[in-house]
């Protein structure tokens, strides 16, 4: 495992100031994090790529999920989603998930002062400044809704932060900053000072659902941007945003 931790002792004591701010979106990159349950222990991975183009920055994440019983698999999840910002502001989302070979396809576009959803519970327009729960960065601790990634359903939330709360990622202790997310939903989100999410924790199954990176590349040699957000004439079920 490879993490390219750069604290000095100058950055970590400045992040451990009260009110040391940290960076509002996370860098370029590919972000891995393991997948546990109190429980079940590792049950699978997720991986947020990031990439700057122009003026949008763009967001694919693939989520990979096997549950076993004595070694037999009783549940698999794949979920792959891709979303386009602009200026802070969610312009598109798609995403398709299949649970069990249960498939959902989610997509989302910036309307005017709103962010339309087509999903589970067809269409709803929903505030312009919702945040996707994916918390791939920082910035999602202004969000006030959070829409969900497999079916887009809308959850209000208030998130506070904790306060300082290093955590071992990779077999090393470090620097972050806590965030407890409460109301319709609940989690807790750790961040480094760069606006990177370090760790993701909520229940689930009867237990605690953990996220952890564990390995990051900051440059995305294999990513390719996803194109503008699809037109209602072009969107076909089942097909994410292409690739260009």
């Amino acid at each position: 495992m490879t993490l390219s931790w750069k604290f000095t002792a100058a950055a970590m004591a400045l992040w451990l100031l009260p009110g040391a701010g940290v960076a509002a979106e996370a860098p370029d990159g590919t972000f891995r994090y393991v997948v546990s349950h109190s429980l079940h222990g590792d049950v699978g991975h997720l991986t947020n790529t990031i990439q700057r183009d122009g003026p949008e920055l763009l967001v694919k994440t693939q989520l990979r999920i096997t549950g076993k019983v004595l070694g037999i698999v009783v549940r698999r999840i794949e979920e792959d989603r891709q979303e386009i910002w602009r200026e802070g502001r969610l312009i598109a989302y798609e995403s398709r998930a299949d649970d069990n070979g249960e498939i959902v396809v989610t997509r989302g576009r910036a309307e005017g002062d709103a962010f339309v959803i087509d999903g589970s519970e067809g269409r709803v327009e929903a505030p312009a400044d919702l945040y996707t729960a994916t918390a791939w960065s920082i910035g999602m601790v202004d969000a006030r809704v959070l829409m969900g990634t497999k079916d887009g359903d809308l959850n209000r939330v208030t998130i506070t932060a904790v306060g300082t709360d290093p955590i071992e990622v990779a077999g090393r202790q470090v620097p972050a900053r806590l965030y407890h997310v409460r109301g319709d939903t609940e989690r807790d989100l750790w961040f480094d000072s760069r606006g990177v999410p370090l760790k993701i924790a909520f229940p689930a199954a009867g237990g605690t659902v953990s996220f952890t990176l564990d390995n990051e590349n900051v440059t995305a040699p294999d990513w390719q941007p996803a194109r503008r957000p699809l037109s209602p004439e072009r969107e076909r079920p089942g097909e994410l945003l292409p690739p260009s």
